[in-house]
């Protein structure tokens, strides 16, 4: 029931698109600040990323661009951590570093002089391991007689199930070591070796990139170390990942400012360790902002193979409108409890 909505809200975003209604609709709204949350730019899904729904084609991110500057103001995320973004501003955002955003998104950005913000995965940089994920992806699909068997049973997932369904459960079960054991139990019975595999991958930035990149519009944030579900470890285990990739950041480029929780996904003990490191803001995934926006739990929208039209829906309709139903429904259960006691 709730996609069959989501789906009709998006269709509904859609005809008023066609229509030639959006900049009125943006206009309206002209005091939200946006933020786009983007992943990959690979020209066609590798194993690594395939199904995530976590790619952005770059002629499909040509043509958002392209949206984007006619419609709204791109602007840096510092603009709206000092707290003056101005009307209809769009911050672009990309998650865990992948290399295809050097190579495809940036020349892009840059051509037409926008700013972005690009948040870091610090332990896969320079290609010395895989975010775990990806890594998991990949062995399904590549060494599935071995990896299934192994993944089904720690995750007590059914057998021959979608390879999306197995990952979705290991992020809802996710224990690093675990993880980690799993991972090397694949890799042995495979026969490979995990940073040979990605070093030959190449799937993510280099520091060299990446300071190529420091030196035009783009700019760098915390995205852990390691890539966890925050939600699922002990705060000092939290405060260990956030801290490391912060160490790491700093050493390279200088103390980044804000921080994005991997696969949005966090819970109160994370938030007081982004608190403790005076973060000037921190990115969730999914909602929209309020004005000013709550820059301690900013909203984002995630941006995929979506056309204009699409996207206009999910920024202006979908998830305005699911935002607001969370908060409805969010106030309920916070009111029930006294009513049931009254």
């Amino acid at each position: 029931m709730i996609r069959l909505l989501a789906q009709m809200l998006r269709w509904s975003g859609m005809l008023l698109y066609w229509l030639h209604l959006h900049p009125l609709v943006i206009w309206l709204a002209r005091r939200r600040t946006r933020i786009l949350l983007y992943h990959a730019c690979e020209p066609t899904e590798s194993d690594f990323i395939r199904d995530l729904e976590s790619n952005t084609p770059p002629d499909r991110f040509d043509a958002h661009l392209n949206f984007l500057v006619r419609h709204y103001r791109v602007v840096p995320l510092d603009a709206l951590e000092r707290g003056a973004p101005g009307d209809r501003a769009v911050v672009i955002t990309f998650d865990d570093g992948y290399a295809s955003v050097y190579a495809n998104a940036f020349p892009r950005l840059r051509r037409l002089g926008l700013p972005a913000t690009v948040y870091l995965t610090t332990d896969v940089v320079d290609n010395r391991a895989l975010i775990w994920i990806n890594e998991l992806n990949w062995l399904l699909r590549n060494h599935g007689a071995v990896a299934r068997p192994l993944a089904e049973t720690v995750f007590a997932c059914a057998r021959r199930a979608a390879i999306p369904a197995v990952l979705k459960r290991a992020c809802e079960r996710y224990e690093p070591s675990t993880v980690r054991d799993l991972l090397d139990a694949i890799r042995a019975r495979a026969g490979l070796d995990g940073g040979s595999t990605a070093a030959g991958a190449r799937l993510y930035l280099t520091w060299e990139e990446i300071r190529e990149m420091a030196r035009a519009d783009v700019t760098f944030g915390n995205h852990t170390a390691s890539h966890p579900n925050l939600a699922r470890l002990r705060e000092a285990a939290q405060a260990d990942e956030i801290g490391r990739a912060q160490g790491a950041l700093t050493s390279h480029l200088g103390p980044p400012t804000s921080l994005a929780y991997p696969f949005g996904l966090h819970d109160a003990a994370s938030r007081r360790v982004a608190a403790d490191l005076g973060f000037a803001s921190v990115m969730e995934v999914g909602g929209i902002n309020d004005v000013p926006a709550t820059l301690d739990r900013v909203a984002r929208v995630p941006a995929g193979d979506w056309s204009c039209a699409a996207l206009f829906a999910e920024l202006e309709i979908v998830a305005p409108a699911k935002a607001r139903v969370r908060r409805l429904r969010d106030g309920v259960r916070r009111l029930v409890p006294d009513f049931l006691c009254w």
